[in-house]
């Protein structure tokens, strides 16, 4: 508990020169409190995508073993599963209140990980479009507006100084860089050339951006938080 708490004090979310870290009792709510369950249901969800991963490698394997797509469909419904039981979780604890996603947001250990959310409903629904591909598109522009309202928010309260250079790593390139990167790879299967290119555009530039932030603080910083 001893090490957690000093984890979370080294990675205060005041700002710089403002004063002091936030008090030991806030701190101690993110330990233990709603926000710290509804983290741990957030964090979960690379299982979800890394389950998605796997059914993408199976299903590019169907030009030489067609079968691999069987297995695949059976990959994308269960990270499909999975990704709905804890996104459920994480609003059934306090995620439907614009208060605790706004907290969620700031949080300097865990806000990069609601990039989760739209890009694993992008990957299902891209793998799946070829049942409905009008209702396909749809649910993509749902998942790639909800990626980029997640982005401007970190961006927004990155940009603003309250983010310590010693709470950086390359997880932090997940809204901002392999969001747009997985959207452009998706918009592409649904025939959305437009959109493929811009969204490949912005991850790039974001990927060169924070990429060499994240780089330097990685090479001249501190060790990272645990």
């Amino acid at each position: 508990m001893t090490g957690m708490l000093d984890t979370t004090a080294h990675t205060s979310t005041a700002p710089r020169g403002s004063g002091p870290a936030r008090p030991a009792a806030e701190i101690v709510s993110d330990v233990d409190g709603p926000h710290a369950t509804r983290a741990a249901r957030i964090r979960l969800l690379s299982v979800s995508l890394g389950t998605a991963g796997l059914g993408g490698a199976w299903q590019a394997a169907v030009t030489a073993f067609p079968p691999a797509s069987q297995v695949s469909d059976v990959l994308f419904t269960i990270s499909g599963l999975i990704w709905l039981v804890l996104l459920a979780q994480y609003l059934r604890h306090g995620g439907t209140r614009w208060h605790n996603l706004r907290h969620d947001l700031r949080h300097p250990g865990d806000g990069f990980t609601l990039g989760y959310v739209p890009i694993i409903g992008m990957l299902i629904t891209g793998h799946f479009s070829r049942f409905e591909l009008t209702g396909a598109r749809w649910g993509y522009a749902v998942f790639l507006v909800l990626a980029a309202f997640i982005a401007a928010r970190l961006l927004a309260h990155w940009l603003t100084g309250t983010l310590s250079t010693t709470a950086l790593h390359p997880g932090y390139l997940l809204p901002v860089s392999s969001a747009p990167f997985v959207a452009s790879a998706v918009a592409s299967g649904l025939g959305l050339p437009g959109v493929a290119d811009a969204a490949f555009a912005v991850g790039f530039l974001y990927w060169l951006a924070f990429g060499t932030v994240i780089l330097g603080s990685l090479v001249t910083g501190g060790p990272l938080p645990e």
